[in-house]
């Protein structure tokens, strides 16, 4: 993999120097946060965005394949054990890092949360001092990354003092009402997104777009109505007048908070859990 990744970097160096490569990493969240993001810049989705394309294999050629016929890529990354995200750092070279989470993901591969915090940490230190980091202003162990940036500081959250605030104006089953309030100005979208964990990202999508220079009445067109990511809190109309909150692709132990969280604060006249078990448990 080391030298795969050294290849790949002198490749980007030599022949897509010109051309931007945006990456998401973090432990929770990417996958929304990725496709939000291709919403919001390129007005569509793309089909060849699939929930497993974050590994080393699937990483190089996906950033290849898109600077190939654009000016820049869009991609997650995520890593299952220790010096793999050095090793993608080499590799993309990134302009922009958008850093949602640090949770317990994989730390049974890392000798303590700091040394997996470590780890996280040397994609956003990675980035040049031309470059833009996008952090998530409401997570304690993201905001610790600070220090270690070089690069243009952008944050996102609830926070209202966030460089791209979000404010959850109303919920329900099957999507949300927020306000997005901007250094160019507030808008107000509804999207098909439950839960404060995947609100949150929306906001990280729009501190992109504004970096790149995307009206605000273009992005908010284009994120009204987001879908979630299957299997993401994503609502499944049951026989009946019942309702299933699908969040089952990887069950981590924060995310189960999370969805339970969501549950609670929506209306209804029952509400029944079912738990399977917990991916890599700490």
């Amino acid at each position: 993999m080391l030298f795969r990744s050294l290849c790949l970097g002198i490749y980007r160096h030599l022949t897509f120097h010109r051309q931007k490569v945006i990456v998401v990493a973090g432990s929770l969240g990417k996958t929304t946060t990725t496709r939000a993001i291709w919403a919001v810049l390129e007005g569509r989705i793309p089909d060849s965005l699939h929930l497993e394309e974050n590994s080393f294999i699937r990483v190089a050629w996906s950033v290849v394949r898109q600077l190939w016929s654009r000016q820049r890529a869009i991609q997650e990354v995520g890593i299952g054990a220790p010096l793999q995200m050095g090793q993608y750092t080499r590799a993309l070279r990134p302009n922009l890092v958008v850093m949602t989470a640090v949770a317990s993901d994989h730390l049974r591969k890392f000798r303590d949360q700091d040394h997996l915090w470590n780890e996280k940490s040397h994609m956003v230190a990675s980035i040049p001092e031309t470059g833009v980091a996008v952090v998530n202003a409401d997570d304690p162990e993201v905001q610790r990354m600070i220090p270690l940036i070089r690069a243009r500081i952008v944050t996102f959250g609830f926070d209202p003092d966030s460089d791209v605030a979000v404010r959850i104006q109303q919920m329900s089953a099957t999507g949300s009402e927020v306000e997005l309030i901007t250094p160019v100005g507030r808008r107000t979208i509804s999207c098909a997104l439950v839960g404060e964990h995947l609100v949150r990202l929306v906001a990280a999508a729009v501190a992109v777009g504004w970096i790149e220079g995307v009206p605000l009445d273009v992005m908010a067109v284009r994120l009204s109505g987001f879908q979630p990511t299957p299997g993401r809190m994503h609502p499944v109309p049951l026989r009946g007048r019942g309702l299933a909150l699908c969040d089952d692709f990887k069950g981590g132990l924060e995310t189960f908070q999370s969805a339970l969280d969501a549950m609670a604060r929506l209306p209804a006249q029952r509400r029944l859990a079912v738990l399977g078990s917990v991916f890599d448990p700490p």
